[in-house]
């Protein structure tokens, strides 16, 4: 009996040519489904993009970007008359720090998104744009050593989005991504002047406060802190608190979101007006401050003695270009808002 006739295949995967990974937005292709699986070919660029690099990278005036695809060896390039705007994100590149742009709006109003990260020109650590963001600046500082960033727990996504790079990083990070946090300590193995501190979930003190005292210890002279305001009111009303620290060290601290700008003061102050903020509140804090002198204002008072629950020092503004607050003891807290 002659034996049964066996027939055995072989599935592929795409054809000659197709590649199963897909291009992204920047480039136009085809797809199709071979042996159940999406195959894509890419056939150019997508709009506002082109095959061919134009043009040179130029500092704060034309920006240069590109991705490529690497199975076809396609590389589109986009030119902008300038960066208005960017959000951009650190990675590691071998033993460097490399910074893809993620997405941007030039000033021409096109603008670019990418779920993977379009490299932007870079010289070493330095991003060039408009207004030259760089790992050496932050903030309004100019000099590395007058600015320090301290990131703490879920504030490292926000470093990470706008592509600050840390020099400390502060937390127990129970709330931080633990993605972004592994990233970072990947970075800071090759960039040993980031600094990590690892607390317990379990502490008698807030990341805030850890991150505020290590400020302090590194004689800090003004202190900006930006978050600590939220749907948290406890965390809003502690952080207010931490305030006092800075003022019983005389260092200037300020926390600051969309609409305020909150201080502390612990005796006579000059407060000059803030553009766009047209309110300033003053609230006594730690028990009523007597004897208060305040001038320049729109509603000044002489000796007057603010206690606790009292709402008169709320929604005052400057008359001036500089106000006086006079008193001898006692704690103040002073509102900046916008509305």
């Amino acid at each position: 009996m002659a034996a049964a006739a066996t027939t055995c295949y072989k599935v592929r995967g795409c054809d000659e040519g197709w590649f199963e990974e897909k291009p992204s937005d920047m480039f136009s292709y085809k797809s199709t489904t071979t042996n159940g699986k999406n195959c894509y070919q890419v056939t150019g660029c997508s709009l506002s993009w082109t095959k061919y690099k134009t043009g040179t990278y130029q500092s704060n005036d034309t920006t240069l970007y590109y991705e490529n695809y690497e199975p076809q060896g396609v590389s589109c390039y986009a030119e902008c008359d300038g960066i208005k705007s960017i959000t951009v994100a650190p990675k590691l590149s071998g033993n460097d720090v490399r910074y893809y742009l993620t997405s941007a709006v030039c000033k021409n109003g096109s603008t670019y998104n990418s779920s993977t990260g379009r490299m932007l020109d870079y010289i070493g650590d330095r991003l060039d744009i408009t207004g030259t963001i760089t790992d050496d600046n932050c903030g309004n500082c100019n000099d590395r050593d007058d600015c320090k960033i301290i990131a703490v727990d879920k504030g490292l996504e926000i470093c990470n989005k706008i592509g600050l790079t840390p020099d400390v990083i502060v937390g127990d990070f129970d709330s931080a991504s633990s993605a972004v946090v592994g990233m970072y300590r990947r970075i800071a193995k090759k960039k040993k002047s980031i600094e990590f501190l690892d607390l317990d979930t379990h502490k008698d003190l807030t990341d805030t406060h850890v991150a505020l005292q290590y400020a302090l210890d590194h004689k800090a002279s003004e202190i900006y802190i930006s978050g600590a305001t939220g749907t948290r009111m406890d965390h809003t009303m502690a952080n207010i608190g931490l305030l006092k620290i800075c003022a019983d060290h005389n260092v200037k601290a300020y926390i600051e979101d969309d609409n305020n700008i909150i201080t502390m003061i612990k005796g006579s102050e000059k407060l000059s007006r803030i553009e766009g903020y047209d309110y300033v509140s003053l609230i006594p804090y730690g028990g009523a401050v007597a004897d208060v002198t305040l001038t320049g204002f729109e509603y000044d008072v002489s000796d007057y003695t603010f206690e606790i629950g009292d709402s008169r020092g709320v929604s005052n503004s400057i008359s001036e270009d500089e106000a006086s607050i006079e008193y001898e003891s006692g704690y103040m807290i002073v509102v900046y808002s916008r509305d």
